[in-house]
């Protein structure tokens, strides 16, 4: 997320998904289905 801020371009995304935060490994389709 450090990266993202850095580049400013957060702003430009609705939802970020990190999948160490959401505990599923990539690539792990699950992580696009969760609510």
């Amino acid at each position: 997320m450090d990266n993202i801020k850095a580049l400013g371009i957060e702003k430009h995304f609705d939802v970020i998904l990190v999948s160490e935060w959401e505990r599923i490994k990539k690539p792990d389709p699950k992580i696009l289905r969760e609510p």
